[in-house]
């Protein structure tokens, strides 16, 4: 059975809370940075509000509705067609799995966050998504 929307909601707050917390934890013990607000500034250093708010309330959305929604709804659906057994489990693992996979690309990007940033990124994608 599924879990309340209540319980999901709760879950995904307190592995954001933890990951935060080790993304601090990290930043503090290692003296690297991880997570800068140099995202959001221009190169001047001017704030931009429109790109912080795509990237902190707009992104997650999308990523949510595509993965969460659009995603494993098809699985789910098309895997529940053919075999009606342990269906719901194996559509939120593929889906985290996706999520955490596209995240896994921003190892690639030179100019962004830190490789340990990114790989707390996947993780917390994957076990947010499963």
């Amino acid at each position: 059975t599924r879990p309340a929307v209540s319980v999901y909601i709760a879950y995904v707050a307190v592995i954001h809370i933890i990951s935060l917390a080790l993304t601090i934890m990290l930043q503090k013990s290692t003296g690297k940075v991880i997570f800068t607000t140099a995202n959001y500034l221009d190169k001047d250093g001017n704030f931009l509000a429109e790109k912080a708010a795509d990237m902190l309330l707009l992104a997650p959305i999308r990523e949510e509705f595509f993965f969460r929604g659009i995603m494993f709804s098809l699985i789910y659906r098309r895997l529940g067609s053919i075999r009606k057994e342990n269906v719901w489990p194996f559509a939120v693992l593929m889906s985290g799995g996706s999520f955490a996979l596209l995240h896994s690309m921003n190892f690639l990007n030179s100019q962004g966050h830190s490789k340990l940033y990114v790989a707390l990124q996947v993780v917390s994608g994957f076990v947010i998504g499963s």
